[in-house]
Parts: C-alpha cells; structure tokens; sequence
C-alpha cells in the first residue's frame, strides 16, 4: 500500500474507533488533529478522559514500539493502543502498570449493559476455533 493509501486506511480507522467507542461510553468521541503536523503530540482519537488513545490500522504492527507512543505522547494521561489487522476485530492494549489507571479512568464512562459482541470476528482467521464471540468458552488446548 502506497504512503496515501496508508494515510486513508488509518485515517479510516481513527473514524471507525471513535464511533465504537462513542457508542460503547455514551460520550462524544472525535478524530484528533493531523498527526502530520511537526511536533504535535495529539491522540488519534479523544473524548475519554484522562485517556490518551493511539489506533493501529495495520497489517504488522510493532506493538511495544506503539505502546512507548502512547505512553510518550500521553501527557500524564494512560496510554492506550487500539488496533486490528485487517478482517478482524479491534484489539486494546495497555501496559499491565496503566491497567489500573485506566480502569479508574473509563468508570465514570462505562455504560451499564455491555454492547453485544461483534460476531464472526476472530484473532487468526484461518483458525475458526478461536472465535472471540462465544462468552464462556476457551480456546483449543487450554
């Protein structure tokens, strides 16, 4: 994928991830500012407070590299990193020492029914039986 490809597709996913995340909290999520402005620290997406939120719209991501963006860009704030490959779900990961924090931060936020799962969605998907959307079960061989 070309340079503007990439920007599209990850511009694409910002827009996809601040709907899934304004409708799971109830409060207004936008795509931030440019991240091709010289020096400007802004998250992907905001309106979770105290949330400083990097989307990864990737094929093969470096995720400890996108984690130390995070962290880095973040402020003070916990750093949060969403991403998915393509054909499969959104994946949000977080320095085990920020869970608490960002536990404490999306509280306020949460909405008291959890949305439904997204159907057919999987981790690998040459490999069914790792489905995501049957609460309950565990994978193969675990």
């Amino acid at each position: 994928m070309n340079g503007r490809g990439s920007q599209r597709k990850g511009a694409t996913g910002e827009r996809e991830v601040a709907g899934l995340l304004s409708q799971m909290f109830g409060v207004e999520v936008q795509r931030g500012a440019s991240p091709y402005l010289p020096g400007w620290r802004a998250p992907d997406v905001f309106g979770l407070a105290g949330v400083h939120i990097e989307c990864k719209r990737v094929q093969r991501l470096d995720l400890c590299a996108a984690l130390r963006q995070a962290r880095r860009d973040s402020g003070g704030k916990v750093g949060l990193v969403l991403h998915r490959r393509n054909r499969e779900t959104w994946v949000a990961s977080v320095l085990l020492a920020d869970l608490p924090g960002l536990v404490a931060a999306l509280a306020p936020t949460a909405k008291k029914v959890l949305p439904p799962h997204e159907r057919g969605q999987t981790l690998d998907n040459e490999a069914p039986e790792n489905r995501l959307d049957q609460i309950g079960q565990s994978d193969k061989g675990q």
